[in-house]
């Protein structure tokens, strides 16, 4: 998360509804009266830390002052990160919560499957999933078009993942590691440990931060990404059939799995 510091004169908040927080300080000698906002509409997932002041300041004699904004900064930055739940976390609680289900011999085969499939959807940004698979024919798409392949590709994966979890048979899963190389981006390896027949298969989950949330965009079996597995498949048809020929062999995939 990035903090920008921003100064501006009182009477600038005159007219501003938006909640502020008053202070006192003799950080300068005399008394200054300034106030701070955290801006949370900021784009992305920065935030502002706003200071009004009072009285004309010189910030390079205001040495108690610039401590004060620093350690204002500081708090600010450890309570945004607090809120903010970490990759690692979030696809540990997911997976397991899965597990949790499919070991669940009280419900029955169409409950397992809404609840799996809830948990899914809370995780996973088909949008952002849908629009790297068409890649540059998402711009060609029109925004219905759109809206119905992210639909009808969210149905897909659901029953696709729905298939393999409903072979379950009890495998567990062992977390390796956490790794980022872009601010915003992140990488949670993990292994499928089959006991009985000593298989292991490695998937990685990718995840990417909207605001101060993390959802997985794209999933790595065995080193093949899923994301790029799907764009060479209808890479080729959208060429044959254009976007409205791969909406309508989309629809039949779904019409008959819903059919079996």
């Amino acid at each position: 998360m990035k903090l920008r510091f921003v100064m501006r004169p009182l009477h600038e908040c005159l007219f501003n509804p938006k909640p502020w927080h008053y202070r006192h300080s003799r950080a300068c000698g005399n008394p200054v009266k300034y106030l701070i906002r955290l801006d949370s509409r900021l784009r992305g997932n920065d935030r502002t830390l706003v200071f009004l002041y009072k009285t004309e300041l010189n910030l390079a004699s205001c040495k108690g002052l610039v401590i004060l904004i620093a350690l204002l900064i500081s708090v600010f930055s450890f309570s945004a990160q607090a809120d903010e739940e970490l990759p690692g976390k979030i696809v540990k609680e997911t997976v397991d919560q899965v597990l949790l289900v499919l070991q669940d011999s009280s419900l029955d085969e169409e409950k397992s499957k809404q609840l799996i499939s809830g948990l899914i959807t809370e995780r996973v940004n088909f949008k952002d999933m849908s629009r790297r698979i068409l890649a540059t024919n998402w711009k060609v798409a029109t925004e219905e078009q759109q809206t119905e392949f992210t639909k009808l590709f969210q149905k897909i994966l659901i029953n696709t993942y729905w298939i393999r979890m409903n072979q379950y048979a009890g495998e567990h899963v062992e977390y390796i590691s956490v790794s980022s190389d872009k601010e915003g981006y992140a990488t949670v390896d993990t292994i499928i440990v089959r006991d009985k027949s000593d298989i292991e298969i490695p998937i990685s989950y990718r995840m990417k931060r909207f605001v101060d949330v993390w959802f997985a965009y794209d999933f790595v079996v065995e080193s093949l990404s899923l994301v790029q597995s799907y764009r060479n498949e209808y890479q080729a048809t959208v060429k044959n059939f254009g976007v409205d020929g791969l909406l309508d062999l989309m629809k039949q995939e779904v019409d008959s799995y819903d059919a079996a």
